[in-house]
């Protein structure tokens, strides 16, 4: 293509992007996504590619360490819009772009289903799950494992000799930099069950969370005293417990099932949610599940 093509080809680009919503200080980087796939597969016009190329192109940046679960996310819309929109690929309508969107985080190499030697840890996002509060979860991360590596390391081993799962160690590891962050970075050693008490109070006063969530915190908080620091914490801390209600979980009918199971299309998915409901399992013992651990001669 001339420049003039070019020039109108990217500007064509960015007026449907705008139509998807995307914010004006994010377009240049949808463009950048576009054009960094086009690059990727020089010698190939846009027409001759396919869903291979793309689930390729798309597996690779999803293992870049470097690259956010939300970036993720915005490179699949902006190879969305360039495909549907722009090149009219017959096959993109049919493309499961959202399925990707949805299991961003899945193809990270931080993945809850990788070994956890090949990845380093990250602390969970907010309640909020908001872009802002995981940015300052990963700098206040960074900053409690350069000021207290003993503790982290130490809560690590002893979260894995217990054989707890990943997300148990994700989610202490986060509360306990929180809870450090909360008292402006101080040792917890040199902290007492009445700090405990003020962070958890935190919690339910200006986070407004609900009782689950403040019990995770304590639990994780206790466990690095108790196993960690090797002191002994009361279980009668005293501080303003959450008042949000547990609500009881609805039930779908039979019917209800499969009408949501008919809606499914993607056929590991479709599989994945017969397995979960039929057999009771949970995501994570479904995504782990192997070959072997199914007894086939069992009826």
């Amino acid at each position: 293509m001339d420049d003039d093509s070019v020039s109108h080809f990217w500007d064509k680009y960015i007026a449907i992007s705008k139509l998807y919503k995307v914010r004006n200080s994010a377009l240049r980087w949808y463009v950048r996504y576009a054009e960094n796939y086009i690059k990727a597969h020089e010698g190939l016009s846009l027409e001759q590619h396919g869903a291979l190329q793309l689930e390729k192109y798309l597996r690779e940046k999803g293992r870049n360490p470097n690259l956010e679960s939300w970036q993720f996310k915005q490179l699949v819309q902006a190879l969305e819009i360039l495909f549907v929109e722009i090149v009219s690929a017959p096959w993109a309508k049919e493309y499961p772009w959202q399925d990707w969107s949805v299991t961003a985080d899945t193809l990270a190499v931080d993945h809850v289903t990788l070994d956890r030697a090949y990845r380093p840890l990250q602390v969970p996002a907010s309640d909020s799950g908001s872009r802002q509060q995981t940015d300052r979860d990963g700098w206040l991360s960074r900053k409690v494992r350069q000021v207290f590596p003993q503790h982290v390391n130490a809560l690590i081993t002893q979260i894995r000799v217990r054989q707890y799962s990943i997300r148990t160690e994700q989610v202490y590891l986060g509360w306990l930099f929180r809870y450090i962050g909360f008292h402006g970075m101080k040792d917890p050693a040199e902290l007492d069950e009445s700090h405990i008490s003020a962070f958890i109070e935190y919690l339910v006063t200006r986070r407004n969370v609900a009782a689950s969530t403040q019990g995770q915190a304590l639990n994780a908080v206790v466990f690095s005293y108790r196993k960690v620091l090797q002191r002994e914490i009361s279980d009668r801390i005293d501080f303003v417990r959450s008042k949000k209600q547990r609500r009881l979980p609805v039930v779908l009918t039979k019917a209800e099932a499969r009408s949501l199971f008919r809606q499914i299309q993607n056929p590991t998915h479709k599989l994945m949610a017969f397995l979960l409901y039929g057999c009771g399992l949970r995501l994570m013992e479904c995504v782990r599940l192997r070959i072997l651990d199914v007894d086939f001669g069992y009826q």
